[in-house]
């Protein structure tokens, strides 16, 4: 028998739901940020405003390398001290992540879980928790985890199945997200090692191209994790505050109501919750001017 048919969820439901009730605290008690302008002024933000009020909005710019794009001012340019290396494409940064955040509309998914009669969400939470082991024991990415994630809700959005083949999708999506992230993926066989034979080479390669098929090839997910880490960038979180923030993060992955949330938003939401358990109060300028919208993601986050 495959050591995931036994495997229990080990989490409690205090752990697995702290931070959708903690959502709630954060809008009534964090510090409400102040933006500085350029000369000098100071520019209140307050998070019951509407979203386009909240937001702060730079002049539109020529540069010589990107034309058009959005100026920051220097004292919150955390992309400048990378400008001119060609490996880090700093001067495309803001443009990359707005691109991201684009992306996230074409991959924006429903409760599923009612047309998988087979299945239900705690089911879900098994198998994530299954997968984030898997990540432990290869030593990937936490790109590659929630990427698999992502690609084996994609699946299960379109697809009717049953428990029999829930491990399966799970461990594909996790070689295929593999083979996208990482330098060296695990091979098949690593694959059908650690699920104990329960599947051969042909099962794993076809539901391989099932996966890719409902996806039409377009894998190219965007996830929280990306913009957790240029969020934290953006406040100068210290590593303790952005592990919390990971670490919540991961949490979400467990959750069925999660799903239909957008990346950028959940990654956003965990910042700031970590942020607020630590005592640091809200955001801050930098941060709400360099990445102008995420008092209009907060907007949204707070009616969960």
């Amino acid at each position: 028998m495959s050591p995931f048919c036994v495997r229990i969820c080990s989490l409690s439901t205090q752990l697995k739901h702290i931070y959708v009730c903690v959502f709630f605290v954060c809008f009534y008690n964090h510090c409400r940020p102040k933006a500085v302008c350029s000369n000098g002024q100071s520019m209140k933000l307050e998070v019951g405003l509407s979203p386009e009020k909240d937001l702060v909005v730079w002049p539109q710019e020529e540069t010589t390398l990107c034309p058009g794009r959005q100026v920051v001012p220097d004292e919150f340019d955390i992309d400048k001290e990378f400008y001119g290396d060609v490996s880090m494409s700093a001067e495309y940064a803001k443009e990359i992540f707005d691109y991201l955040r684009e992306r996230e509309e074409k991959f924006v998914l429903k409760d599923y879980m009612n047309c998988q009669p087979d299945l239900n969400k705690d089911m879900r939470g098994i198998l994530v928790d299954w997968m984030v082991e898997l990540q432990e024991n290869f030593e990937l990415n936490h790109e590659t985890l929630y990427l698999a994630v992502k690609l084996t809700d994609h699946y299960l959005a379109c697809s009717v199945i049953m428990r029999e083949s829930l491990q399966l999708i799970g461990s594909t999506a996790m070689l295929i997200a593999s083979k996208f992230e990482e330098r060296t993926p695990p091979c098949i066989d690593d694959f059908l090692y650690i699920c104990d034979d329960a599947y051969n080479r042909e099962e794993i390669i076809a539901m391989e191209i099932n996966i890719l098929q409902a996806l039409q090839f377009d894998i190219n997910i965007p996830v929280p994790y990306r913009f957790l880490r240029r969020y934290a960038k953006c406040v100068s979180a210290s590593m303790k505050t952005l592990t919390l923030a990971r670490y919540v993060c991961e949490l979400s992955l467990l959750e069925l109501q999660q799903v239909p949330e957008r990346g950028s938003r959940l990654a956003a939401a965990c910042l700031l919750l970590a942020l607020i358990t630590k005592g640091l109060g809200g955001w801050v300028s930098g941060c709400t001017i360099i990445e102008s919208n995420f008092i209009s993601h907060m907007h949204r986050i707070k009616q969960l």
